[in-house]
């Protein structure tokens, strides 16, 4: 037996402004060509244990270590940096924080330069990279210009480009789109040398399987609370429905349809849940029938919008022609770099258009004067990071109130009305710097609400969330919706498409090519696989079943003859 290639022992570690111990690993080991999966909620330990198989924890982070880590035998702590880079690669949770170049191909020759790399070997393998990633057309792109998406695969493949023999990938799926995901996935696992070590950190169970139901790990690590909780194979981890909500996860959606069919062998496979649950069907498939939310007037209408990218002469969006109908849930989904964010920042009025008008009751949005524009239309970055500032919870909150000139007596109304609904009370005294992503989320949007916009615009608002965070910020947001505000998102997570959105653009190429209900965009097949789309686990059992359900829910109530609780609704496809 060949020894591991890399060991954890005894470790322990306290982050110095922490409270108490963030990692408690008694014995850890990878071994040789392994892919191993590290499941955990946030603050489970998960990028700790990242940072410390690169020697960053202890070597570049304040707190208390004790312990080992060894690659080979060596301790990792004591490699020199120059050297352990060629043999351990790791992509952050924050990408951004590790794109400097000032174009993608400097980005990618940048490690390989560090190592030495013969100038034509170099350039061969830059150019190879830039054919995988699709980005040839980009090579002189500004990294900060690229899509977040975009960013990740930059990110991901800057460090591959160097051939590390362990990978290290800290949540490195949340901006990809589903089809880019399970691609990604694969090429990490191989190298010039064969099969790579791999360590895939990540908070969604989901992302470890492929679209067939299959694991494209073969072990995974459940951490919870700093420690590990499970250890195991693959498949066996992942059909745990107790063990996964017990760490704060949310479960597979075919193994919570396994678990809640009774089915006596567990699989993760959507078309053999589908064989298991074809007898529990009785009398034989019912019709699909498309139900939707009642239209609303038009929120807001857009025409012949063009929108290029900021320094270049091409364009993101072109010809875009649609509406945002009053008191819906629009998600706009679509592939990597297809223009879904810069299309939502034109619908706000927050990049110039090079073609179109974008109207809100008949005024055109980009002639509005600023403080009107906040009034009708809110946008809450991709990253909440990017527009907090103050000094507390409740200074944040009542930035924008202020800067309107209301009253005292408003301005508290508004910032009490927007804790409220958020549920924000116990943190409103705190550094919101100081609180997990998922508060943070809530407070951006809590800050755009006591402006009272009639519609509000979220980029990605899950992404980085664990289960609980997501459910959390959705929970909230479908509030809004029910007491009146028009939401409009941008997503990449099909499950949530299919339980909350009541109706889907999909962008691609910087074009709206579909329009509809979520129902209707899972029966589109071309639809879909044009825009790197696929369809959520358990829709696929449904409609391997022939019956009409987008959620794992959904499919129990339809095969136990219940009605769903939109069935009454208009079909509006």
């Amino acid at each position: 037996m060949t020894d591991p290639l890399l060991t954890v022992r005894d470790v322990r570690f306290s982050y110095d402004r922490g409270n108490g111990t963030a990692l408690r690993i008694d014995e850890l080991s990878l071994a040789r060509g392994e892919a191993v999966g590290l499941l955990g909620a946030s603050g489970s330990g998960k990028s700790t244990l990242c940072l410390m198989t690169v020697g960053l924890v202890p070597r570049s982070t304040p707190g208390s270590f004790q312990g080992s880590v060894r690659y080979l035998g060596r301790e990792v702590a004591k490699i020199p940096a120059d050297e352990i880079a060629g043999l351990i690669g790791l992509v952050f949770e924050d990408y951004d924080a590790q794109l400097f170049s000032t174009s993608v191909e400097q980005e990618l020759a940048f490690g390989l330069e560090n190592l030495r790399c013969p100038w034509r070997e170099m350039r061969e393998r830059v150019d190879a990279a830039l054919q995988v990633i699709e980005m040839k057309n980009l090579r002189r792109r500004e990294p900060a210009t690229l899509s977040g998406g975009q960013k990740q695969r930059l990110a991901i493949e800057a460090t591959l480009i160097t051939e590390p023999e362990l990978l290290v990938l800290d949540q490195p799926t949340s901006n990809l789109d589903p089809a880019a995901r399970q691609w990604l996935l694969r090429r990490c696992r191989w190298g010039r040398e064969g099969k790579r070590t791999l360590l895939l950190a990540e908070q969604d169970p989901e992302v470890l399987l492929d679209e067939t139901g299959h694991p494209v790990v073969d072990r995974v690590i459940v951490l919870r609370d700093g420690e590990i909780v499970a250890d195991g194979p693959a498949s066996m981890i992942l059909t745990s429905v107790d063990l996964l909500r017990d760490a704060g996860l949310r479960p597979p959606q075919t193994a919570l349809l396994a678990e809640a069919a009774g089915l006596t062998t567990p699989t993760l496979s959507p078309e053999e849940i589908a064989v298991a649950l074809r007898p529990r069907m009785g009398s034989g498939p019912r019709p699909a029938t498309w139900a939707s939310t009642p239209d609303g007037s038009s929120a807001l209408t857009f025409d012949g919008v063009g929108v290029r990218h900021p320094g270049t002469d091409t364009d993101a969006v072109h010809e875009a022609d649609g509406e945002v109908r009053g008191g819906e849930i629009l998600a706009v989904v679509g592939p990597n770099g297809a223009g879904k964010t810069t299309l939502a920042k034109a619908l706000s009025g927050l990049l110039p258009l090079t073609a179109g008008r974008v109207l809100v009751d008949s005024r055109q949005v980009h002639e509005l004067p600023r403080h009107a524009l906040a009034q009708e239309i809110g946008y809450i970055c991709q990253n909440p990071d990017h527009q907090l500032f103050a000094a507390t919870v409740e200074d944040e909150i009542a930035f924008g109130p202020r800067n309107f000139g209301l009253s005292e007596e408003e301005i508290e109304d508004r910032v009490y009305e927007a804790l409220t609904v958020m549920d924000l009370h116990e943190v409103r005294k705190q550094d919101p710097f100081a609180l997990g992503v998922g508060t943070r989320q809530r407070i951006a949007i809590a800050s755009v609400l006591t402006i009272k916009p009639r519609v509000l615009v979220l980029d990605e608002p899950t992404t980085g969330l664990d289960h609980r965070q997501q459910t959390d910020v959705m929970a909230h947001l479908r509030s809004l919706h029910e007491a009146g505000i028009t939401i409009l998102l941008t997503t990449h997570n099909m499950a949530l498409v299919a339980e909350f959105a009541t109706r889907v653009l999909v962008v691609t190429e910087g074009r709206i090519t579909f329009s509809g209900s979520p129902r209707r965009l899972f029966m589109e097949r071309e639809v879909l696989d044009a825009a790197n789309l696929l369809a959520p686990p358990a829709t696929q059992v449904a409609q391997a079943l022939g019956l009409d359900a987008l959620t794992a829910d959904e499919l129990l109530r339809r095969l136990s003859g219940r009605r769903t609780r939109d069935e009454e609704a208009p079909c509006v496809p």
